[in-house]
C-alpha cells in the first residue's frame, strides 16, 4: 500500500515537473524587451514634447520681436511723417531710443494718428515728374548731353489743369502728375523775361534762396527745374504766349480746326522755316478742310519718337548724324505737295533696322523714286518674310544710304513745302536717316479702335476704310511691297482730306465726359478770357494792356493791374494774391543791367522771388517761367527757358533749415 503511494507522488512531480532554463530566459528576455521599448517610447514622447515647447517659445519670442519692431518702426515713420510732411511707404530708420518699443495702449494711439495724418496728407496737391519725358527735362537730374526740352505748350498744360483740373482737360502725364489739383489754395505765375538757361546755369551759385525753395537736389517731389524750348525762337514774346494759354471749352470742340500758326511756330523752333516767304496757294477742290491741319505738331512728333534736329535730346542722340531734307523750308501751306514713303528695313549687326528698299508715291499715285539699298552693315536677317528683300536681291545692287538721302533732297528741293505722308512714319526716317518738318502719319490721324494710343495697321485701316485688300500672303507673295503701301497711305489721306476731318476716326479727341484727352493748341478755340469760370484770375503787367484785351474783363473774373517796375510788380502779387486763385505777374530785367553786375542783379531777383513764396499760403503752386531774348543764328546756341515749379507744403520751416 505505501509502495504505490510514493509511486503515485512521483509520476505526479513527473506530469508538474520544473520550468526548464531555456524558457526562464526567454521570459526574463521579453520582459526587459517591454521595458525598453516603453522607456524609448516614453524617452520619444518627452524629447517631442520639450522640441514642441521649445518651437513654441521661439515662435513666440520671433512674434513678440515682430510686434515690437513694428511698433518701433511705426513711431519712426510717424516721425518721419511729422518731420517732412509727407506720405512715404520707404522703408525707414529709427534710433535706439525708438527701438525700445511701445506699449499696447501707446502702439494703439499712434497707429491710429498716423493713419488720420497720411489720410489728411493724401488729399493735399502733389506735384511729381515722371519717369520720362519729365525726368528727361531736368535740369539736375539729367545731364545736358542726354536731356530733352519740354515745349512751351506742356507748360501751359500744366497751368490749364491746376486752373481747372478735369473741368478742363485730362491730366499733363505726358511729363508729369498732379494730384488734387481741386485742393490748391491759390496759383502765383511769375514771367521773368531776361533771364534764360544759361543764366541759371552760369550763376547758380547766385539763387540760394531760390534754390532751396525749388530745391538743387535730385528731388523731384513737389518740386522741379525744367528747361523748355523758349517762344523766342519762333519770334514770339513770352508774355503773349503765356497769355494765349487756353481753357477748353469741353462741348465746343472744332470739327475742323483751326491755328496752324501755333504749330507752324512750334516746327520753326527746331528747323530752318522761313516764317517770311508765305505764299498763297489755292486747294484741291477736293480737299474739304486745310491739308496742314493733319500735319503733327511738335509735341506729337516728339511723342511718337521722331527724328528732329533739338539739341540734346534723348530720343533722338544721333540726330547729329541724319541729314535734313531740305536746307531751308517753305511754311506749308493750303496746296502744298504731298509724298508719300514707305520702306523696308532688314535687321543688322548691334542690332541696327537697315534699309534694304524704299518706294516714294506722289499725289497722283505715280511712283516718283523706288530703289533697293544694300547696307554698310553686316545683315544678319533679310526679314523676307515681311520685306520681300532676299540676299540675291541685295547683292549686286550699289545703292547707299547715302543715295536715298540725295535723291530725296532733290525731290524736297523742288517742293520745300511739301509734306511727307506714310504709316508709322518715324521708323522709315530713321532708316533713312533723315528729318523733315511737316508729317501726316496715318496711324495717328485714324482711330478704328476709340481707345486712345491704339494704333491701327495699315492693312486693318484700308480693308475698313477703302474695302481693300493689301499686303496680302501666299506661296506666290514674297512679303510686303513698298510701292502698294505708299499708295495705301496716300489714297487715305486723300479720302480723309475729301470726306471731313472726322473721317476714320472713331476717338473723335472726346471722351465721354466731354472732357478733351489732347491738351493741343491746334484743337482750341477759345481762350482765357473768353471762357467764364469761377475763379479769378489777376494780371499784373508793367505796360498797358491794348483796349481788344481787357474788354470784358470783368465779366469773366479777370483783373488787369499795372505795375511799371519790377519791385512794384512784387509787391502788387504779395499784397493781392491772396483775394486771387491765380496771380500772374510779369518781371523783366534788362540786359545791360544784367550784363552791369551779374550777381548784384541776381540777389536781388533771388530775395524777391523768397518773399513772394513767404507770402503764399500752404498748398499752393509756384511757377517761375524764365526765358531770354536771343538772336543767335546758331540753333545749338540758342537759349532756352527754364521752369520752376514747387507746391508749398505746410508745415515744414525752410528758414530753420537754413540756419542750420
Amino acid at each position: 500500500m505505501s509502495k504505490r503511494k510514493k509511486s503515485s507522488r512521483s509520476n505526479v512531480g513527473k506530469s508538474i515537473g520544473h520550468p526548464s532554463l531555456s524558457s526562464v530566459l526567454l521570459s526574463l528576455l521579453s520582459l526587459v524587451t517591454s521595458i525598453v521599448t516603453n522607456l524609448l517610447s516614453l524617452l520619444t514622447c518627452s524629447l517631442d514634447w520639450f522640441k514642441m515647447m521649445s518651437l513654441e517659445n521661439e515662435v513666440l519670442s520671433k512674434k513678440e520681436a515682430r510686434v515690437k519692431n513694428k511698433r518701433s518702426k511705426l513711431m519712426a515713420e510717424y516721425n518721419l511723417v511729422c518731420k517732412t510732411d509727407e506720405p512715404t511707404n520707404k522703408k525707414v530708420k529709427f534710433d535706439d531710443n525708438e527701438k525700445k518699443g511701445l506699449n499696447e495702449e501707446e502702439f494703439k494711439k499712434l497707429k491710429k494718428e498716423l493713419a488720420e495724418r497720411k489720410r489728411m496728407l493724401l488729399q493735399l496737391p502733389r506735384f511729381n515728374l515722371n519717369s520720362t519725358c519729365g525726368i528727361q527735362s531736368s535740369i539736375h537730374d539729367t545731364d545736358y548731353s542726354t536731356r530733352t526740352p519740354l515745349l512751351f505748350s506742356d507748360i501751359q498744360h500744366l497751368l490749364t489743369y491746376a486752373y481747372g483740373g478735369n473741368e478742363l482737360v485730362l491730366p499733363p502725364s505726358r511729363w508729369c502728375t498732379l494730384q488734387k489739383p481741386n485742393r490748391l489754395a491759390q496759383i502765383i505765375v511769375l514771367v521773368v523775361d531776361g533771364l534764360g538757361l544759361n543764366e541759371f546755369i552760369h550763376n547758380e551759385e547766385h539763387f540760394p534762396l531760390t534754390m532751396d525753395i525749388f530745391g538743387s537736389q535730385k528731388d523731384t517731389n513737389n518740386r522741379a527745374i525744367i528747361e523748355f524750348l523758349s517762344p523766342h525762337w519762333y519770334g514770339m514774346r513770352l508774355e503773349s504766349e503765356l497769355m494765349s494759354w487756353s481753357v477748353i471749352n469741353k462741348k465746343d470742340l472744332p470739327d475742323n480746326p483751326q491755328g496752324f500758326d501755333q504749330v507752324l511756330k512750334q516746327l520753326s523752333t527746331v528747323f530752318p522755316i522761313d516764317l517770311e516767304n508765305v505764299q498763297e496757294q489755292t486747294p484741291p477742290k477736293e480737299d474739304t478742310f486745310p491739308r496742314n491741319s493733319l500735319i503733327l505738331s511738335l509735341a506729337k512728333l516728339i511723342q511718337e519718337s521722331y527724328p528732329l534736329p533739338i539739341p540734346a535730346n534723348s530720343t533722338t542722340r544721333e540726330v547729329k548724324h541724319f541729314v535734313p531734307s531740305c536746307d531751308k523750308y517753305n511754311p506749308v501751306g493750303l496746296g502744298s505737295k504731298m509724298y508719300s514713303i514707305d520702306c523696308e528695313m532688314c535687321e543688322a549687326e548691334n542690332n541696327n533696322q537697315a534699309l534694304t528698299k524704299i518706294a516714294i508715291v506722289d499725289e497722283g499715285l505715280n511712283v516718283v523714286y523706288e530703289t533697293f539699298v544694300k547696307p554698310k552693315e553686316r545683315i544678319i536677317d533679310y526679314r523676307t518674310r515681311w520685306s520681300g528683300v532676299t540676299k540675291e536681291m541685295i547683292d549686286p545692287v550699289c545703292t547707299t544710304v547715302e543715295d536715298v538721302q540725295s535723291r530725296v533732297r532733290e525731290i524736297v528741293a523742288q517742293a520745300p513745302d511739301c509734306i511727307f505722308i506714310g504709316q508709322s512714319l518715324n521708323c522709315d526716317l530713321q532708316a533713312i536717316r533723315m528729318t523733315h518738318p511737316y508729317v501726316i502719319d496715318t496711324s495717328v490721324i485714324f482711330n478704328l479702335t476709340g481707345v486712345e494710343g491704339r494704333k491701327s495697321k495699315l492693312k486693318h485701316l484700308c480693308w475698313n476704310l477703302m474695302n481693300e485688300d493689301i499686303q496680302r500672303t501666299g506661296p506666290q507673295i514674297l512679303g510686303h511691297c513698298p510701292v502698294e503701301d505708299a499708295r495705301a497711305a496716300m489714297k487715305l489721306v486723300l479720302m480723309k482730306l475729301a470726306k471731313g476731318f472726322s473721317f476714320g476716326n472713331e476717338l473723335k479727341n472726346v471722351n465721354q465726359n466731354n472732357t478733351v484727352i489732347s491738351f493741343d493748341p491746334v484743337l482750341i478755340k477759345t481762350s482765357l478770357k473768353q471762357k467764364k469760370l469761377d475763379k479769378n484770375v489777376l494780371v499784373i503787367s508793367q505796360e498797358e494792356m491794348a483796349e481788344s484785351e481787357t474788354k470784358g474783363s470783368d465779366k469773366y473774373n479777370i483783373k488787369y493791374m499795372l505795375a511799371p517796375s519790377n519791385r512794384q510788380t512784387v509787391k502788387a502779387l504779395k499784397e493781392n494774391c491772396f483775394e486771387h486763385f491765380m496771380s500772374i505777374g510779369f518781371y523783366k530785367i534788362k540786359k545791360e543791367v544784367l550784363e552791369a553786375d551779374t550777381p548784384r542783379c541776381i540777389s536781388k531777383f533771388d530775395k524777391r522771388i523768397d518773399k513772394i513764396y513767404s507770402h503764399m499760403l500752404s498748398n499752393s503752386l509756384l511757377l517761375l517761367v524764365c526765358s531770354r531774348q536771343d538772336n543767335s543764328e546758331s540753333r545749338e546756341s540758342r537759349n532756352n527757358g527754364v521752369c520752376f515749379i514747387k507746391i508749398k507744403s505746410s508745415e515744414v520751416q525752410r528758414r530753420a533749415r537754413l540756419d542750420n
